[in-house]
């Protein structure tokens, strides 16, 4: 079903799926595998996007391998419910 973004612009929405690149995993112990992700898609401000990013490009520069959605789960789990 199409929608629009923020902006106007059409695009699909397609129904939750599983994720299933490997290679958006973060590679550490313990790590989930693709079959217990489900696909999602949110909107956020330019800003949280460069904070994300340097957030990202800082644990690399370390050398975490980590992907903007592994950083998304991490600070999700430290939100109080």
């Amino acid at each position: 079903m199409p929608v629009s973004q923020p902006g106007g612009h059409p695009i699909d929405q397609h129904d939750s799926s599983m994720a299933s690149k490997q290679d958006s995993l973060p590679v550490r112990q313990g790590a989930v595998t693709p079959t217990q992700l489900v696909k999602a898609t949110f909107y956020l401000t330019p800003n949280l996007v460069m904070r994300l990013e340097e957030i990202r490009y800082t644990r690399m520069r370390r050398g975490e391998r980590i992907d903007k959605s592994a950083l998304v789960r991490e600070a999700l789990e430290l939100l109080p419910e």
